[in-house]
């Protein structure tokens, strides 16, 4: 069962620095990519145990 785009999202951003770290986004089939101002704020052991997240 796929989750709604919407409760990904707002699972996403609080884990990755919130929305003000996000100075990009890009997508494919299989990728979501953010560029971020500041990688070390995001929580990647938490962005890994989301649902659907397969890699950081």
């Amino acid at each position: 069962m796929r989750k709604d785009p919407a409760e990904v999202a707002a699972a996403l951003l609080p884990l990755v620095g919130g929305p003000a770290n996000v100075t990009s986004v890009a997508h494919c089939m299989t990728r979501l990519r953010l560029s971020l101002a500041d990688p070390s704020r995001v929580e990647a052991e938490r962005l890994r145990a989301l649902p659907g997240v397969l890699g950081v």
